[in-house]
């Protein structure tokens, strides 16, 4: 028997090898999209009581914890209505251990639940004089500054601001 090798020349200059030298680096590729981005978690935070802000510790761009106190109200009037409800209390439980006879001393514990029921808010008031975020996040806006007045009862809107016309005190924390 006999045999024959042949070979077209397609086939032959596909299997010619290239060598090349390769080298390391990045690659960047921009991909643009239009659309909204919107916060897992925003938290508009105000302060519940009046007083002069004595103290704001956010900055805008700030990353926070969940509990960080970003800013403080003054404590000097709160701290006075707690201490006069205290009294209260004091005075109330004296008159319920001196009352004599069942009128009297039922008269005496009810103005003891009353003392210690009005002795809640000034506390909760005291309690509210610092603003902490309830996040983990990143603080976007902060429209308060130090000195600024706030009205009690109103969710922390402004009495009197240093601020450029301000019309609420808040801090804005997104997570």
């Amino acid at each position: 028997g006999a045999w024959a090798l042949t070979r077209d020349s397609a086939s032959a200059a596909a299997a010619r090898s290239i060598v090349a030298t390769v080298s390391a680096g990045t690659i960047e590729q921009t991909v643009s999209a239009s659309g909204t981005i919107n916060a897992a978690d925003v938290a508009e935070l105000s302060f519940p009581v009046g007083g002069t802000v004595t103290a704001v510790k956010a900055t805008v761009g700030q990353t926070v914890t969940k509990g960080q106190v970003l800013a403080r109200v003054g404590t000097k009037d709160l701290q006075r209505a707690v201490d006069v409800a205290a009294a209260n209390v004091t005075s109330a439980q004296a008159q319920m251990n001196a009352a004599s006879g069942s009128a009297s001393l039922a008269a005496a514990k009810a103005q003891l639940a009353t003392a210690k029921d009005k002795l809640a808010a000034p506390k909760s008031d005291l309690a509210a004089a610092k603003l902490t975020s309830p996040i983990d996040g990143v603080v976007a806006a902060v429209n308060i500054v130090v000195g600024d007045v706030l009205s009690g009862g109103n969710g922390g809107g402004m009495v009197g601001s240093s601020g450029a016309g301000s019309s609420s005190a808040h801090v804005t924390v997104v997570g």
